[in-house]
């Protein structure tokens, strides 16, 4: 490949929404245990049927602020910056895997 070749290729730029975070969430090794945090926040011993039953319900309407304090103290700033970075570690963890 000549360098001419070379300088056409575009230029890395770190995804806006990934390029703040804390360096423990950039960590792959520490993704099982972030996850499992998060989920266990959500973790209860009640389901609804309807989606409106569930809205309505005081509990776990409690366990969806929960969830976004837990989601604060980890460094994450949005509901889309956590989901980048969970498809972007399940991206590096599978292949690893693989």
């Amino acid at each position: 490949m000549t360098p001419e070749e070379v300088k056409k290729f575009p230029k890395y730029t770190p995804s806006p929404y990934l390029k703040d975070l804390p360096d423990f969430l950039k960590d792959p090794k520490n993704y099982n245990k972030i996850q499992k945090a998060l989920l266990n926040t959500l973790a209860g011993p009640h389901s609804h049927s309807e989606m409106l039953g569930w809205a309505g319900c005081k509990t776990c309407q409690n366990k969806i602020a929960n969830l976004r304090g837990t989601m604060n103290k980890l460094g994450f700033t949005s509901p889309r910056q956590y989901y980048a970075w969970k498809k972007t570690m399940e991206f590096i963890v599978n292949r690893k895997l693989n």
